[in-house]
């Protein structure tokens, strides 16, 4: 597999990653999606219009640079917890390093961080063993599955 396939699997994890993480938060507590806050970013200069950019963008831009600082200029602090997590998970599937989940205090979220940089690391490898690894039980014939039909 060249480096653009693993690339893609990263992200695509990534991405899943992230969706699982809002989807999992907003029902468990049984909140619905929130407004998103709008935030105006910087001081603008003399003539210049302010730059208006919401939660998600913040989010986004948090996790495409694995950096944590940027998601306290969010205005919910659900909301930035949420933010910290997905960076973690995202730094965590592409450093394929599972321990960089640690750092995350909520036990669900944690293990579904592991469970995922855990089948990033076996996709990349081709290596159906490291599926064993897994918490969930469930998904480990699944990731070996997937692994086998990229061989």
């Amino acid at each position: 597999m060249n480096n653009t396939h693993k690339k893609i699997y990263i992200i695509v994890a990534v991405v899943v990653v992230v969706i699982s993480g809002l989807a999992l938060y907003y029902q468990k507590w049984g909140k619905g999606l929130p407004p998103e806050s709008i935030k105006v970013e910087g001081q603008p200069s003399v003539g210049e219009t302010p730059v208006i950019v919401n939660d998600t963008d913040v989010m986004r831009r948090a996790i495409d640079t694995q950096d944590t600082s940027l998601c306290v200029s969010i205005a919910r602090e659900d909301e930035r917890k949420i933010c910290e997590i997905n960076v973690i998970i995202a730094e965590a599937g592409l450093k394929q390093d599972a321990g960089i989940c640690e750092q995350i205090q909520q036990s669900d979220f944690k293990a579904a961080c592991k469970d995922n940089t855990i089948i990033t690391k076996a996709l990349n490898a081709k290596n159906p063993t490291l599926c064993e690894q897994m918490a969930d039980q469930t998904r480990i014939e699944q990731c070996k599955k997937d692994v086998e039909q990229l061989k």
